[in-house]
């Protein structure tokens, strides 16, 4: 039997998992295991997104404070250090501007693949697997 994509993507979904950390070193390993998957794999609609231009900030404020005397400079500096601020309406206001840019263009995404799988693992006894 041959494995279709399908198949394939179940079984990658079926034994992917997070594990603990283990110590550092070369660790040696020989085992056999029976994977048994059920279930179904469903495949969603491929769809555009819309993605718009994006600016670094970084850059942003580089160029800003490029434009600005030494003292001024120094003067936000200081401030950026010793006070706060509230950010939310000059990002809200900053990715409008991105926004507004013609660069916007669509992309074409895969749709997502979920699953829904009954998995049964079965480390087999090395005496089994020999015989």
């Amino acid at each position: 039997m041959t494995l279709t994509d399908i198949d394939k993507i179940a079984l990658s979904k079926a034994v992917s998992s997070k594990v603990g950390v283990t110590e550092v070193g070369v660790h040696p390993i020989s085992f056999t295991v029976v994977v048994k998957v059920e279930g179904t794999v469903t495949k969603g609609d491929d769809y555009e997104q819309t993605i718009h231009a994006s600016a670094d900030g970084w850059k942003i404020a580089l160029i800003a404070l490029s434009k600005l005397n030494g003292i001024t400079i120094e003067a936000l500096v200081r401030e950026s250090i010793e006070g706060e601020i509230d950010t939310s309406d000059i990002v809200r206001r900053a990715d409008a501007a991105a926004q507004t840019i013609k660069d916007a263009r669509k992309v074409k995404c895969s749709g997502k693949t979920t699953s829904k799988l009954n998995v049964t693992i079965e480390v087999m006894d090395p005496i089994a697997v020999a015989a």
